[in-house]
């Protein structure tokens, strides 16, 4: 009797309803665990390369700063034009960001030391992520 089953099984061309009905749930499942990880994987790496961009300005500001430029003369399109900056780097699509673009300024405190901000500023991770 199974033999019989079991040739009329692989005579049949096809998957039942209930088959696919399975297949979809599991796909549909896997799909709810995966989606959220990869939105909070891109999300940090755009904090990553956010501050990364952020400390390379500094940087930037910085070198300028040593080789004579005046604290004041130091802004983003200052530092492209000599070439402490390739080019004006982009902000990353954030959700707690609205700029597009970076602005630097540069100061002197009380105790003679250079101070770079730069807006917007770096993101801390722990923030970020509870």
């Amino acid at each position: 009797m199974f033999m019989r089953w079991k040739k009329e099984r692989l005579a049949e061309k096809g998957f039942t309803l209930i088959e696919l009905i399975l297949v979809m749930a599991i796909l549909a499942l896997l799909m709810a665990l995966a989606v959220p990880r990869f939105t909070a994987a891109l999300e940090n790496s755009k904090i990553q390369a956010h501050n990364a961009n952020v400390k390379m300005i500094e940087q930037a500001a910085e070198l300028a700063y040593i080789n004579g430029v005046k604290v004041g003369d130091i802004k983003m399109q200052k530092l492209v034009d000599d070439d402490y900056l390739k080019e004006a780097p982009e902000v990353p699509k954030i959700k707690d960001i609205s700029n597009s673009t970076y602005d630097v300024t540069a100061t002197i405190n009380e105790k003679n030391k250079l101070i770079i901000t730069v807006i917007p500023a770096a993101i801390d991770k722990s923030e970020n992520n509870p």
